[in-house]
């Protein structure tokens, strides 16, 4: 369907996909990692979260920098 968002919501036309879930069985085998921009607050201007899938464990640290020199010693934390 190649039309605008409200004629796709409005259509009789409903497009279904089968759900494909991806099973974990072990911890740390899937991790989410995310940096994000927060206002800045005495210089931490970055937050990078890393969650684990299978039981749901995050761990967060706000940052002054976003490099990869500042996300790897946050992920070697």
């Amino acid at each position: 369907m190649k039309t605008c968002e409200e004629c796709q919501k409005r259509s009789p036309i409903k497009v279904t996909e089968e759900l494909h879930p991806t099973l974990d069985n072990a911890l740390w085998q899937r991790v989410g990692l995310d940096v994000i921009h927060m206002p800045a607050n005495e210089g931490f201007s970055r937050i990078v979260v890393m969650r684990e899938y299978l039981s749901g464990w995050v761990e967060a640290k706000a940052l002054r920098n976003a490099d990869s020199k500042s996300v790897a010693a946050f992920i070697h934390e």
